[in-house]
């Protein structure tokens, strides 16, 4: 379903047993849809009920900064969730938007795969470097198994990627894409002296990372996790186009410290994907230069 208008709408209800893949992109509901005013406070103010026994996968891609109050009824079927919000910096939305987040994480604990874009994790995951942990964030996804996250290469991604895998203990893949349009605006932040990670110590193997280059927040998480990925079998790193000094960013990297004796750095050429939705599509070529 994409880029639909319903003026008036007070209630989406979709309901279906046989349903499996489901895609939702820029519903909107409201009297004044037509007027394109994306900042409409009434322009998420409906009820998005998903009734769907069977659902297996679950896409929802809002470009503007609303969103409906989300109902889900019997989602134990539900292995694959992708969500991707817009940038919004008001304060007031940004709250509401934690709070609806805060339903959907609920209901999507048991999913395998979990997709999430930068604004879920700079306003919602790491609102404020002050704070500890965000307040309404408890929920532990034990039956993930792949984490795909999008964030700008100048992002500081360490504190909503460390919450993540905290909460993610038997997580075994973990990618991470930065679009090359994007370049972040949060200030490098050393990583915390943390206890152990038990997705890192006991489960995650594999690692992507998508447009590196070579940023100080990209190299802590390369450093990061090479440090304190006990069972890791492979990272993979694709540079991003234009990279300079790019034998220089690869030899530092090779050069951090690795608790897993038989992991192996694969360094990608660079692959003109530009967005995220893209890249979640996207049918890997194995083009890769060993180092």
């Amino acid at each position: 379903m994409l880029s639909c208008v319903f003026p008036e709408l007070k209630v989406l209800d979709i309901s279906s047993t046989n349903l499996k893949n489901l895609a939702l992109e820029s519903i909107v509901g409201n009297d004044n849809a037509g007027n394109d005013d994306a900042g409409n406070d009434d322009a998420g103010n409906y009820k998005l009920k998903i009734a769907c026994p069977n659902l297996v996968s679950f896409n929802y891609i809002a470009l503007a900064p609303w969103l409906p109050h989300f109902a889900f009824e019997s989602l134990n079927s539900l292995q694959n969730a992708f969500i991707d919000l817009d940038d919004y910096n008001e304060d007031d939305m940004e709250n509401e938007r934690c709070h609806v987040l805060s339903t959907i994480f609920n209901d999507f604990r048991e999913v395998k795969v979990l997709k999430l874009s930068e604004a879920i994790l700079l306003e919602v995951l790491d609102p404020d470097p002050a704070h500890e942990e965000p307040a309404f964030f408890s929920t532990s996804f034990n039956n993930l198994k792949s984490l795909i996250l999008s964030a700008g290469p100048g992002v500081c991604l360490m504190p909503s990627m460390l919450r993540l895998l905290n909460c993610s203990p038997n997580l075994e893949a973990l990618a991470i894409y930065s679009p090359k349009h994007r370049r972040g605006y949060n200030a490098y932040r050393k990583t915390p002296n943390k206890a152990a990670i038990s997705c890192l110590t006991n489960h995650l193997k594999t690692v992507e990372i998508k447009h590196f280059c070579g940023y100080a927040n990209q190299l802590e998480i390369v450093r990061f996790l090479l440090k304190n990925g006990h069972v890791l079998q492979r990272m993979s790193i694709r540079l991003a186009a234009g990279v300079e000094n790019q034998g220089k960013i690869i030899s530092r990297i090779m050069k951090f410290r690795r608790s897993s004796s038989s992991v192996v750095l694969e360094f990608l050429d660079p692959k003109p994907v530009n967005e995220f939705s893209d890249y979640l599509f996207d049918g890997e070529q194995k083009n890769y230069n060993y180092v």
